[in-house]
C-alpha cells in the first residue's frame, strides 16, 4: 500500500508549517504501516501454526513494493534554527545610594583675642652704693662706711678686702722729667699740672685692684700752698710740712717747695713724686674705709696707742707709695731709695729706718697684703 502522495508544498510564509505537518503525517503513515504489518505477521503466524498445509508464497505481484519496505526518509531539516532562550538578563546591582551629604561642621568662632599681658615695668636697677657712684671730672665721691662700732672699725683696718688684691702696672707717658727742678723755676700753674699728671698715673694703677675689692679709686685735685692754711680737716701745713691729705674734701695739699724755704728749692720732680704717692696712699686708705676706721681708734686710745695707730697709718701710706713708684715704670730701685731717704725719726711717721723699709716693701711686692701694717708687730712700726 502506497503512502498517500505528499501534499504540494506551498510557497510563502507557510512553508515551515507545511513541512512540519507533512513530516508528522508521514511519520504517522509509516508507523501505521509498521503496525499493520506486524499485526498481519502475527495473524499469519497464528494461522499457520493451526493448519496442516503451508501457505504458498505470495506472488510477485502480491509482494510488498520496494517503496513499501524502503526505509523512511528522515524528515527534512528545518532551516530555521531552534529558538535558543537568551540567558536571563542579570539585573544590574542595585544602585548604592550615595551617603548622605555630611553637613560642614559649623564654623567655630575665633577665640576671643586675649589681651596682651600688661607690660611689666623694668625692675628698678639696684642702686649703687654711694661710694661707687661714677665720678664726674674731679668731683669727690662719698667715702664708704667703716663700721658702727670700734670692733667693726678695727676689722675694716686689719682685714680689708683690698689686701686680697694685687696692683697693676701703669705706664705714665707724660711724667715730667724726674730730675728737673720744678720750684721755684716753674709757675704755680705748671707745678700743679705736673703734680696732677703724677696723681692721675697713681689713680690708674689703683683702679683695677680697688674695683676688684669693691671700692673705687677716684681722681683727686691738688692745691699748692705756702705756710699754714685752713682746710675741712682743720688748720694744717706750715714750715717743714711737705704736704698732707684731707679726707674731708678728698684733696691733696702740696707745699710749693715741699716745706723748704723758697730760696732753697733743692727738690727735683722725683722728690715730689714720692710725696705725692704717699699722700695718694692716704686717699686709697680713705676710699677703703681704713683711714677713718683707724682714725676713730686713734682718737679714743691713750697717747702711746694713739701714736702707734698713727704710725701704722703713715707707714702703710709709705708702702703704697713704693708700689706706685715701681709700677709707674719711671723709677728705679736706687732712685726710690734716694727720694725716700733722708727723713728723721718721728713719733707719727716712724723711725727713718722703718720709713724707708716700708717704702721698699711696697716697691718689692705687688700683693697689697704686704702693706698691711695693721697686722704687723708693734716692733715693725716704731
Amino acid at each position: 500500500m502506497r503512502p498517500p502522495p505528499r501534499p504540494p508544498r506551498r510557497s510563502g510564509g507557510g512553508v515551515g508549517v507545511i513541512i512540519v505537518v507533512g513530516t508528522v503525517i508521514i511519520v504517522g503513515v509509516i508507523g501505521g504501516l509498521v503496525l499493520v504489518n506486524g499485526l498481519a505477521g502475527r495473524t499469519f503466524g497464528a494461522a499457520s501454526s493451526g493448519a496442516t498445509s503451508r501457505a504458498t508464497p505470495a506472488s510477485a505481484s502480491e509482494r510488498p513494493t520496494a517503496t513499501a519496505s524502503a526505509k523512511p526518509k528522515p524528515p527534512p531539516r528545518s532551516t530555521t534554527r531552534p529558538a535558543t532562550t537568551a540567558p536571563p538578563r542579570t539585573t544590574a546591582p542595585p544602585r548604592t545610594t550615595a551617603p548622605p551629604k555630611t553637613k560642614a561642621p559649623p564654623k567655630t568662632k575665633a577665640p576671643p583675642k586675649t589681651k596682651a599681658p600688661p607690660k611689666t615695668k623694668k625692675p628698678p636697677q639696684r642702686s649703687r652704693p654711694a661710694h661707687l657712684q661714677p665720678q664726674r671730672g674731679y668731683d669727690d665721691v662719698p667715702l664708704p662706711g667703716y663700721g658702727s662700732t670700734l670692733e667693726q672699725a678695727a676689722r675694716v683696718a686689719m682685714d680689708n678686702s683690698l689686701y686680697g688684691e694685687k696692683v697693676s702696672k701703669s705706664t705714665c707717658s707724660k711724667m715730667p722729667n724726674l730730675y728737673s727742678y720744678p720750684y721755684p723755676q716753674l709757675s704755680e700753674k705748671k707745678l700743679r699740672s705736673g703734680l696732677q699728671i703724677m696723681a692721675d698715673c697713681a689713680a690708674a694703677m689703683w683702679k683695677k685692684p680697688m674695683a676688684e675689692a669693691g671700692f673705687q679709686a677716684t681722681k683727686v685735685k691738688f692745691r699748692t700752698y705756702r705756710g699754714e692754711l685752713k682746710t675741712p680737716c682743720g688748720r694744717a701745713g706750715g714750715y717743714g710740712t711737705a704736704g698732707f691729705y684731707c679726707s674731708g674734701n678728698q684733696q691733696i695739699y702740696m707745699a710749693k717747695g715741699l716745706g723748704a724755704s723758697r730760696n732753697l728749692g733743692g727738690y727735683v720732680w722725683g722728690d715730689y713724686l714720692h710725696t705725692m704717692d704717699h699722700e695718694y696712699g692716704h686717699h686709697i686708705q680713705a676710699r677703703t674705709g681704713v683711714l677713718n676706721a683707724a682714725g676713730w681708734h686713734e682718737q679714743v686710745e691713750d697717747r702711746q696707742d694713739s701714736l702707734l695707730i698713727r704710725r701704722r697709718i703713715e707707714l702703710q701710706a709709705n708702702c703704697f707709695a713704693g708700689m706706685a713708684m715701681k709700677r709707674s715704670g719711671k723709677v728705679s730701685q736706687s732712685e726710690m731709695l734716694q727720694w725716700s731717704d733722708g727723713r728723721q725719726d718721728s713719733e707719727t711717721h716712724g723711725s727713718a729706718d722703718h720709713y724707708l723699709a716700708w717704702t721698699a716693701q711696697g716697691y718689692r711686692y705687688r700683693d697689697i697684703y704686704q702693706c698691711n701694717t695693721f697686722r704687723a708687730p708693734a716692733s715693725d712700726v716704731r
